[in-house]
């Protein structure tokens, strides 16, 4: 099967590099044919392909609050003494 859009329109599933078709698995809602032909290049069934995305999505959403939670943490350094440890009380009752 041949690609239907972007970058390797045109080409072949197995001509296209392994990276370009796992960035598809993680960015694109693939449907039908080509699915399945990614999916088989990369020796992998559906439910792997959407596990695969799944993970991704959660890594950048633990990433989001990791960085989240760096900005606090800098934020929290220039605050005087007495003030962290108020933030640090109010924080560690939450729910």
């Amino acid at each position: 099967m041949k690609m239907l859009f972007g970058k390797y329109k045109d080409k072949e599933i197995a001509e296209i590099p392994l990276e370009y078709l796992h960035w598809l698995a993680n960015n694109v809602e693939l449907k039908g044919a080509l699915k399945w032909s990614i999916c088989k290049h990369l020796k992998m069934n559906v439910d792997d392909l959407e596990q695969l995305r799944n993970d991704y999505n959660t890594t950048l959403e633990e990433n989001k609050i990791l960085k989240k939670w760096l900005n606090c943490k800098n934020l929290m350094a220039s605050l005087p003494r007495q003030q962290r440890i108020t933030l640090i009380l109010c924080i560690e009752n939450l729910p």
